[in-house]
Parts: structure tokens; C-alpha cells; sequence
């Protein structure tokens, strides 16, 4: 009887050991497995040029690792005061909000700083072009903009050129390795002449030199 009661305590202990060790080497194993990083996230706010939106919010996403990104261009509830500090009381201005790493966000502030000084508000780019002929409304555009800046009208047969020619440059600019800031003129009016350009592509080389 009491060999019996021996050999029952010696097989729990046996089990209770080895689980033990089943433990033991868990444990071991979770301590040396790569720890995640967490990290901080931040939301990041740009106020941007309505016709600029697209070209900013493609620009943070795919550069940057957001992790969520709207865009708003409602006034809220806020009062005057705060609308006027915030521009937002311009409804010529998008607010482009993006949930991005906080190590990332000095850097991200960088690259719009640096795309607020070469881009202006009233330069027509490259993504700005490629929408307005996918929507269909490139050669009014471009009617609009020489009535409001030359004065005159356009032709029927200058106003058609303008839709048949410019579906061809879509698909030259159509481009990865044409840059989305890219800048696009169209009937570039050469100073103190009557003479225009049709077509221009205007940006900066690797060394931030303008061409």
C-alpha cells in the first residue's frame, strides 16, 4: 500500500516538474521575442488650397505611414474668432486632418514647408491638369482663365483644339515619373508680345534649381 502511495507522489511530482519547465521555457521564449513598438501617434493639420487638397492628402498618405486621414472644409461650430485663426472662414481651403507617427511628424511638417514655398496657390500642377481632363472640364477651365485675365473670348474651333489636343498630353503627364507637383501651363502668354506657348512643364532638378 504504501509503494503504491510512492509511486502515485513520484508520477505527480514527474508531471508537476515537467509542466514546470513547459512554463519555464514559455516564458524564456516570450522575453526573447522582438517587443513591438507601439509608438506615439499625432494629428497632424495642413490647411490647404482647395485645388491643391488632392495633391497634399496623396502626398502625406503615401509618404508619410498615415494611418487615418479626412478632409473637411465645413466651418463647424466654431465661433468667428476661432474660424479667423484658423482660416478656415476661407472656404477657399481645405483642412487635410492626418493620424500620423509621431516620429514621422517633423519630418512630414518639413516636406509641406518645403511644397508651401515652391508650390504657389494660383500654379496650376501636374495633379490638378490630370483631374480636370478625367472630369471633362479642362477647356472651360481654360476659357474661364483667358477671359478673366486677357479679356476675350475664345473661338469654337480654338475651345475644341483644346479638348482633343490636351487628352494627348494626359497621357504623356500620366507618369509616375513625372512628379504630382509638377508645374502645368497652358497658352503661357509671353511677356510684352502677343505671342503664347501652348504647352508648358515647369519644376526643380534634384539640386531645388527651377527649370
Amino acid at each position: 500500500m504504501v509503494d503504491k502511495v510512492v509511486k502515485k507522489v513520484k508520477k505527480v511530482a514527474k508531471k508537476a516538474a515537467a509542466k514546470g519547465a513547459e512554463i519555464k521555457a514559455a516564458r524564456n521564449n516570450s522575453s526573447a521575442a522582438p517587443k513591438v513598438n507601439s509608438g506615439k501617434l499625432m494629428l497632424l493639420v495642413s490647411i490647404v488650397p482647395n485645388n491643391k487638397a488632392e495633391f497634399y492628402t496623396d502626398l502625406l498618405q503615401s509618404s508619410f505611414e498615415v494611418n487615418f486621414q479626412w478632409t473637411s472644409r465645413a466651418r463647424g461650430t466654431a465661433n468667428a474668432e476661432m474660424l479667423s485663426l484658423s482660416e478656415w472662414n476661407d472656404q477657399t481651403k481645405t483642412a487635410i486632418f492626418s493620424v500620423i507617427k509621431q516620429e514621422r511628424a517633423k519630418e512630414a511638417l518639413a516636406t509641406l514647408e518645403e511644397k508651401f514655398k515652391t508650390i504657389q496657390e494660383h500654379d496650376r500642377i501636374k495633379t490638378e491638369f490630370l483631374r480636370s481632363v478625367e472630369n471633362d472640364t479642362i477647356a472651360v477651365e481654360i476659357e474661364n482663365n483667358i477671359y478673366q485675365k486677357m479679356h476675350r473670348s475664345t473661338a469654337k474651333n480654338e475651345f475644341r483644339s483644346w479638348e482633343n489636343s490636351l487628352e494627348y498630353m494626359y497621357k504623356v503627364l500620366n507618369d509616375d515619373a513625372i512628379p504630382g507637383e509638377a508645374g502645368v501651363a497652358i497658352e503661357y502668354n509671353i511677356p510684352q508680345t502677343s505671342k503664347r506657348i501652348d504647352f508648358i512643364i515647369s519644376g526643380y532638378d534634384k539640386h531645388d534649381v527651377p527649370n
